[in-house]
């Protein structure tokens, strides 16, 4: 009797525990962007074979793929004189954790708040912050350069012109972002999906960027033409595009 007791109380226990894991999940869920909900599976904090090596943002972001950046990306920091930054994703900080950056301030953003609150555990600083922010949604804090790296070949074109939108908004002088300026066209894609983008041809027509630093890109020789463009944010032409 006693025991049947017991073991009713605690099926009762668990079936409440159970709504109320369940309904946090839900709260959670109405608090999480369309684009959160798109690449938080894609490049959330996720068991890896090597996480030394790897990174949780894909392997794009790895110390390996990006030893050309970080070589160059300080010293364009220098030549610009720009004293703050946002990195708009940063990812899980794998690659840029290793770079010198000779600025005042570095912002890091990104889509997926388990990466931020990751980051701002292990690496935030008196220099160094991570916001929890969607770069379709949201302005960007006003910085010296916005660091784009590996997002608008996953936008469509709708979201890239919302991205461009904001960047005018939130009133950051320079643009860097990935380039593929040998792209002979353009496509459209679903937001999530990939391909390469070239910023100077239509539907964009980005003027010729001010500098540009080469990838060294070697994992697909049809994409050798990889990098990261200059651009100011008020030579970017704008799209009508609702908000």
């Amino acid at each position: 009797m006693i025991a049947n007791q017991i073991k009713r109380a605690f099926s009762i226990a668990r079936s409440l525990l159970h709504l109320a894991v369940k309904r946090s999940r839900l709260s959670v869920r109405k608090n999480v962007t369309k684009h959160e909900k798109i690449f938080a599976p894609k490049y959330g904090v996720r068991k890896l074979k090597d996480p030394i090596r790897g990174s949780y943002s894909g392997p794009g972001s790895t110390v390996e793929r990006t030893t050309a950046i970080r070589h160059e990306l300080p010293e364009l920091l220098q030549d610009l004189e720009c004293k703050t930054m946002v990195d708009a994703p940063c990812g899980d900080f794998k690659w840029m954790r290793e770079v010198e950056l000779p600025v005042e301030k570095y912002i890091g953003v990104d889509v997926v708040k388990e990466l931020i609150d990751a980051n701002n555990q292990a690496y935030a600083n008196a220099q160094r912050e991570f916001r929890h922010l969607d770069l379709v949604e949201n302005v960007l804090p006003k910085v010296d350069l916005v660091f784009n790296r590996d997002v608008l070949i996953h936008l469509s074109y709708a979201d890239i012109f919302r991205f461009i939108a904001r960047l005018k908004q939130g009133g950051c002088t320079y643009l860097l972002t990935t380039h593929f300026p040998e792209q002979a066209e353009n496509r459209d894609i679903p937001t999530g999906e990939w391909r390469p983008v070239n910023l100077e041809i239509a539907p964009f027509g980005f003027p010729k960027p001010l500098r540009t630093i080469s990838e060294k890109y070697t994992a697909n020789p049809e994409h050798a033409d990889k990098c990261l463009a200059l651009w100011r944010i008020d030579a970017i032409p704008v799209a009508q595009v609702p908000l």
